[in-house]
C-alpha cells in the first residue's frame, strides 16, 4: 500500500510539472488605435495577435489571431496599418485585421516620403507606401477613414480605405492622375472622383496611356491638367483623355526648362510661381494661376 501510494505521489508530482512545462502565460500590450497585441507564450514559444477593447474585457474582441511570430505598427508610414511575420513571411493588414490586398504576402516594404526624388504634393507622407511583391512593387495608398452609420449613432469602429496599384516598377502620384513605369516604360492613369461610399467619395481609375513612353510629366493648368510625353527622343502633349493636345513646342521647352523643386517648397509657393517636382523624365509641373 505505500509503495503504492508513494507511486500516486510520483505520478502527481510528474503531471504537475508537464501541466507547469505546458503552461500557457498571456501578456497585453498596447497598440494603439483602442487596439492592444496578445502574445500568448508556451514552451514551444511566444504567437502575437492583435485584440480591441481589452481595457473593457465584457467587450473585448479578437481582431487577428494568435497565429504570428510578432507583429509590428506602421503607423507612422501607413495609417492603421500592421505587419505580421509568419515563418518567415511578412503580412500586411489593417486595424481590422483586413489584408491590404488579397493574401497579404510581401518581401519588402519601403514609405515613400517628402525625400523621395519621385513625390509630389499628392503623394505625402503616411499616405503613399511600396510593397515588393511577386511580379514588381505594389503601391498602396491610405485614403481616408470610412465610418459606418450604426442606427442613430456613428459608429466608433473607423474603416481604412486603401487602394493598390501595380505590381509595378515605380509610380509617381500626379494631381488628377498617375504615371507608372513597367517593363522599362511609362503608362497613366486617370484619377477622377466615383461613387460615394457612406462620408466619402471614392477615386475612379481609368487607363489614360498603355506603357510606351520614355517619359511623361503631368501639367496642371488651371485646375485641369494634360500631359507631357517623350517618345523616340521627343516630346509631345495629350490631353486628360489621352488624345494628342496642340502645345508648341516653345511652350514644351519652356516647361521642360522648369527647375525641379522639393517637394516643401511645391507646396508652399505653387500658386503664385511655376513650381515642378519629380525628376527629368517623370514628375509635374504646376502653372501659376493668371
Amino acid at each position: 500500500m505505500k509503495t503504492k501510494n508513494l507511486f500516486m505521489v510520483f505520478l502527481s508530482i510528474m503531471a504537475f510539472a508537464l501541466s507547469s512545462c505546458n503552461k500557457e502565460t498571456v501578456e497585453y500590450r498596447p497598440a494603439g488605435d483602442n487596439l492592444d497585441y496578445v502574445i500568448k507564450t508556451t514552451k514551444n514559444g511566444s504567437k502575437w495577435g492583435l485584440v480591441k477593447n481589452h481595457a473593457t474585457p465584457q467587450y473585448e474582441k479578437q481582431v487577428v489571431p494568435c497565429i504570428y511570430d510578432s507583429i509590428y505598427s506602421l503607423h507612422e508610414q501607413l495609417p492603421f496599418a500592421y505587419v505580421g511575420l509568419r515563418n518567415g513571411k511578412n503580412y500586411a493588414f489593417d486595424r481590422l485585421g483586413r489584408f491590404l490586398w488579397e493574401g497579404g504576402e510581401f518581401s519588402s516594404f519601403s514609405p515613400i516620403d517628402e525625400t523621395d526624388p519621385l513625390n509630389s504634393a499628392y503623394c505625402q507622407r503616411s499616405r503613399l507606401s511600396r510593397f515588393t511583391v511577386s511580379g514588381g512593387n505594389l503601391f498602396v495608398y491610405y485614403y481616408g477613414e470610412n465610418v459606418e452609420p450604426n442606427g442613430m449613432r456613428v459608429s466608433t469602429d473607423i474603416s481604412p480605405l486603401y487602394f493598390h496599384r501595380g505590381p509595378y516598377e515605380n509610380l509617381f502620384a500626379g494631381s488628377n492622375g498617375y504615371a507608372y513605369r513597367q517593363d522599362g516604360k511609362w503608362g497613366i492613369v486617370k484619377i477622377e472622383v466615383g461613387e460615394a461610399l457612406n462620408n466619402i467619395f471614392l477615386p475612379k481609375f481609368t487607363p489614360l496611356a498603355a506603357p510606351q513612353y520614355d517619359g511623361v510629366i503631368e501639367v496642371v493648368e488651371n485646375s485641369e491638367s494634360f500631359w507631357l510625353v517623350k517618345s523616340g527622343g521627343k516630346w509631345s502633349a495629350i490631353d486628360q483623355n489621352g488624345a494628342p493636345k496642340r502645345c508648341s513646342a516653345a511652350k514644351i521647352r519652356s516647361l521642360l526648362r522648369k527647375r525641379i523643386t522639393d517637394w516643401d517648397g511645391f507646396n508652399a509657393i505653387w500658386a503664385f510661381s511655376y513650381q515642378r517636382v519629380g525628376g527629368d523624365v517623370v514628375g509635374s509641373v504646376r502653372v501659376p494661376r493668371g
